[in-house]
This record gives structure tokens, C-alpha cells and sequence, in this order.
């Protein structure tokens, strides 16, 4: 990304570290007021706020969490400052940030506890290498490049059926999930713990082929009783039970709708 954005002149372009604050439209003079977080103000003929709805962290309000003596950050605003290998960390949370977080940073920490509010559904991810040959027969004869495309394009859209109230579909996903499950999961109690509650879509599906084995690392714990409080050392959970942790990351979601 910053090869291609260097060869195009793209960074010379942005401003970085600047907020837009407001933005309004000038009918008489038909263009674009646009003011950023530093005092600057800018006019455009065009405005496109491609900002996103998951831009801004949402942090939860638990007892405790500003006393807090360890680091602590929100996924969406990772500290590379801090070392986590051989500490006692803390994921708050098991959405799309956390499946992909847990498996990358359980091997070189001390120990990992993964807080657990609501079970996700989680499929397996069909992945592979882009080789050499497989980019290679792209060049040669590009409609391969459509047929994999539009066979991705049906494999969701056949998923998306599910949250339309196709009974069927909704079945073969329970399906398909619950295998994915039960083949990577052999602790009962803990795949038992990992069984959504919910029906499919009642949240955001998630795609994994190393959450499950990451939980079933002998430095891993989930945890589901719910956090009743954060001390200067530990988490601690409704049942009484101490959870003492160096680092706090906080997997949990965004304002979506500010």
C-alpha cells in the first residue's frame, strides 16, 4: 500500500493527523465549506466523507477501568510501544477484531483470558495462496479471474439467504458452524461454552480457522461470567473471581451510529 501510494503521488495528498470537524454546503457559490481539527478551512466542488461507520472506538464503561495500572488500549488503536511476550493479557470481547487478535498474540504471551459477553457464529475460512501458477493462468486467461470472483459472490450470497428467513440455508449454516466446532474444539466444557444461543444473524458472522485452536491452548482461558469490575491489577468478574493481568485489550466494537 505505501509503494503504490508513493509511485501515484497519492501521500502528498493527504494530510495526515488532521480531523474534519464540519462540513456544510454553500448554495450560492455552490461548493463545499470544509474545516478540519487544526483551524484550516478548505472548499471543494465535491465532499465524499468516506469515513466509515467503525471509526470511532467504543470503550465499555466498567467500575475501575481508569485505575487501571497496566496499558490498556482499544483494538482500533493498537499501543506498538507495548511488549506483550510473557505477560498476563486481558481480551475484552470475541468479535472480528478479537478472532483475529487472540490467534496472533496467544503464542508469545504468559498467559491470555478471553472475556466472553455473547457467543459469536463462526464458520471456517476458505483461504489459499495466490502462487506464482495461480496468478499466471489470471494473465493467460482472465475469465478465471470472473468465475472465482462470481463464485465468491454466490458462496455469500447463498449465505446471506440465511438472514432473509430461508429455513433451509439458515439450517445448513447451523450445520456447517457446528461441525467447524466440534472438529476443532474436543474440550467439551469449552465447546459447550462456544455454542451461540442465538440464531444466525442476530449478530455478525465471523470467518476462522485458529480462534477455536488458539482457546484450546493450555495458556488460554474463556471466561464467561461477566466483568463486575476492573482493579489497578486484575479483572474481576461477578462470581468473585480475580483475573490478575498485566495488559488490558479492549475488542469492543464502535459507535456505529455517531
Amino acid at each position: 500500500m505505501q509503494d503504490v501510494a508513493a509511485r501515484y503521488g497519492i501521500v502528498e495528498r493527504i494530510r495526515f493527523g488532521v480531523e474534519v470537524t464540519d462540513a456544510e454546503f454553500d448554495a450560492d457559490r455552490a461548493h463545499w465549506l470544509v474545516r478540519t481539527s487544526d483551524g484550516a478551512e478548505l472548499t471543494a466542488n465535491v465532499f465524499v466523507p468516506a469515513v466509515g461507520q467503525l471509526s470511532r472506538p467504543t470503550l465499555p464503561n466498567i467500575p475501575g477501568r481508569d485505575r487501571f495500572a497496566g496499558a490498556q488500549f482499544h483494538s482500533a488503536r493498537w499501543n506498538h510501544d507495548v511488549d506483550l511476550t510473557g505477560k498476563r493479557v486481558a481480551v475484552v470481547g470475541t468479535g472480528a477484531s478479537a478472532i483475529q487478535i487472540v490467534p496472533a498474540i496467544a503464542p508469545q504471551v504468559a498467559h491470555l483470558t478471553v472475556f466472553q459477553r455473547s457467543v459469536p457464529w463462526i464458520m471456517p475460512k476458505f483461504e489459499s495462496w495466490y502462487l506464482p501458477a495461480k496468478s499466471g493462468l489470471f494473465r493467460l486467461l482472465p475469465v478465471m479471474q470472473t468465475i472465482e470472483r462470481r463464485g465468491w459472490w454466490s458462496y455469500f450470497e447463498f449465505l446471506s439467504k440465511a438472514l432473509d428467513g430461508n429455513v433451509p440455508i439458515r439450517e445448513a449454516l447451523t450445520t456447517i458452524a457446528g461441525r467447524h466446532r466440534r472438529s476443532q474444539v474436543t474440550d467439551p466444557t469449552l465447546r459447550a461454552a462456544l455454542k451461540p444461543v442465538d440464531a444466525p444473524g442476530c449478530k455478525r458472522g465471523l470467518m476462522s480457522n485458529d480462534f477455536y485452536p488458539a482457546l484450546m491452548r493450555d495458556n488460554t482461558r474463556l471466561e464467561t461470567a461477566r466483568i463486575a469490575e476492573i482493579t489497578s491489577t486484575s479483572v474481576i468478574t461477578d462470581d468473585g473471581t480475580d483475573h490478575p493481568v498485566d495488559v488490558i485489550v479492549y475488542c469492543t466494537g464502535f459507535s456505529a451510529t455517531d
